[in-house]
């Protein structure tokens, strides 16, 4: 474990939670079974272990979030490895001065010691930022509107809404996942197995409780949670032989099919999906087909490095220094997929308690709002010139997340077109969305992803008498082999001059192009017009000679 210990520090940044519990219940254990030699060796082995890695903080850059964060290497570990050695030292030595033998006083002293070295350290303020930012990342609930599903609770907490439904996850064990660290302690009744029991009933429970008020916690519980899940169910066996004497085959077949039961809504919706595409890929051997589209990471994968080929270069990627040119708006979801694939700099991801506040709920307002007009305002305050929308069951209506996912764009009976977002490119052709990992139900021709961008647009103009319709209509295809309209319409007003504006280009190498000119009828004349790239990425005016 000592290895364990110090290598587990150099290699993931949240290795605190994991070595700060182990290390905290190695020590409680050995004081409560007033086992000295296991006190000495914990003592013995944290006291190298900090130095090794004051020596590796030493040597490397300070990290992002301070020389105590609690997020990456830090001095923080330093200070936790030697205080949990001195803690681990004094209950030693009060053990070996004063050997008590009730569990209670015992208890005491660790509380006592416990409490002293926590008291040193709480008195330097760097060391009480590093904590409070550790207990907020493990421990936080969003505010507002635009949360994570992995925040959410597993059920109902304090008020707290949840995100899919428990047994998503977990299968019905879901129910049992509150109850399940007591079969590591009813295994404590044995003394050859007592120590690690309650080792592992202490691991499992204290992250099975993260796991009820984040579901993200869950992928720390799994480890634990597989053998005290494994332990109820082989509890299961040992009731039905000796309550109903069924022989040992029959009683292990009957708590199989059980546990097939308890966990088949995750089987169904999220790994047998999942084993009937790789069977079918063995199956059908070399192939031209791209089988990265048949999973959803994969999907998003492919159409990210569309999105890197079709928008420019920034800086900043490889070099902190510099501030990218633009930034792409999307789903928080997405924003750190945006980042390492497509390579683009976004003001959102799912680690929202280390972004700017205020930036990252603009940039999610953003899909929410309704007008334009603010839409367009969010992004330039945020500096972003392109969208990325995806498919999502929850999308508003008369949002503009919705009007740009949904409808391309488009206007309706009720509300005007999007003049200033054009459509660059979709797909990817083939693949599926992310909230397939969330057993949504979708069309089967689902468009899983849009990238759009921001434009002036072209303003076409032409003189008419006051009252006088404008209506523009272009023919656009995309690389899925879809095609729409894009129309817009105005009325000519006292200056008498009609206007409408066309984000399309008639002529471009965009994956999304237009399928001829505008067609542009202005009361009872039709007009046929040519756009350039200029003329859409300039906002030019584009006059039609002549009065209607």
């Amino acid at each position: 474990f000592a290895i364990v210990r110090l290598v587990l520090p150099l290699s993931w940044k949240g290795s605190l939670l994991y070595t700060g519990l182990a290390d905290g219940l190695i020590v409680l254990i050995g004081t409560l079974a007033g086992r000295r030699e296991v006190l000495s060796l914990a003592a013995a082995s944290l006291v190298p272990t900090g130095a090794v890695l004051l020596l590796a903080v030493s040597l490397l850059p300070e990290p992002p979030g301070g020389p105590y964060s609690a997020t990456a290497l830090s001095l923080l570990n330093v200070i936790a490895a030697l205080a949990a050695g001195v803690v681990a030292a004094g209950a030693w030595g009060v053990e070996h001065l004063r050997p008590q033998r009730g569990i209670s006083q015992r208890l005491l002293h660790l509380m006592g010691i416990t409490a002293l070295v926590a008291a040193t350290l709480l008195l330097f303020p760097g060391i009480r930022g590093g904590l409070s930012e550790g207990l907020h990342f493990v421990g936080t609930a969003e505010s507002g509107s635009f949360v994570t599903q992995e925040l959410l609770p597993l059920f109902p907490i304090f008020g707290r809404p949840t995100g899919q439904p428990p047994v998503l996850y977990f299968g019905y064990l879901a129910y049992l996942l509150p109850v399940a660290p007591f079969a590591a302690l009813l295994a404590a009744r044995d003394p050859r197995l007592r120590e690690p029991a309650l080792l592992l009933a202490g691991w499992a429970a204290a992250l099975a409780a993260m796991t009820l008020w984040q579901v993200r916690h869950g992928a720390d519980f799994a480890p634990a949670g597989c053998v005290v899940f494994a332990m109820l169910l082989a509890a299961m066996t040992e009731a039905l032989r000796s309550r109903l004497r069924l022989p040992r085959a029959l009683a292990v077949a009957a708590v199989v099919t059980i546990s097939l039961g308890l966990l088949w809504t995750p089987i169904r919706f999220l790994y047998l999906p999942k084993a009937i595409s790789s069977l079918a890929a063995l199956r059908a051997g070399p192939s031209s087909q791209d089988r990265a589209l048949a999973n959803p990471s994969g999907s998003l994968t492919r159409f990210l490095q569309s999105v890197r080929k079709l928008t420019p270069e920034t800086s900043g990627y490889l070099d902190a220094s510099q501030v990218p040119e633009y930034g792409i708006l999307c789903s928080m979801n997405l924003g750190s997929a945006v980042h390492y694939v497509a390579r683009r700099a976004s003001p959102a991801n799912g680690f929202q308690d280390l972004l700017d506040p205020e930036i990252f709920f603009e940039s999610q307002r953003f899909f929410a709002v309704r007008d334009e007009s603010e839409a367009i305002s969010i992004a330039a305050r945020l500096r972003a010139r392109y969208v990325v929308t995806m498919f999502y069951p929850g999308l508003r209506p008369g949002s503009i997340g919705e009007r740009l996912q949904v409808r391309d764009g488009r206007g309706s009976a009720t509300e005007s077109p999007l003049e200033r977002f054009r459509l660059v490119t979709e797909g990817p052709a083939g693949g599926v969305p992310l909230s397939d990992l969330f057993g949504f139900r979708r069309p089967a021709q689902v468009v899983p992803y849009k990238l759009f961008e921001i434009v002036p647009g072209a303003l076409i103009e032409a003189q008419a008498s006051p009252g006088t319709r404008i209506v523009a209509r272009m023919r656009l295809r995309t690389p899925l082999g879809r095609g729409f309209i894009y129309e817009a319409r105005g009325v000519s007003g006292g200056d008498r001059v009609a206007r409408v504006r066309i984000p399309y280009p008639t002529e471009g190498t965009a994956p999304v192009h237009a399928a001829g000119p505008v067609a542009v009828a202005v009361g009872e004349k039709l007009h046929r017009i040519q756009l350039s790239e200029a003329d859409v990425r300039d906002g030019a005016t584009v006059r039609i000679e002549g009065e209607s």
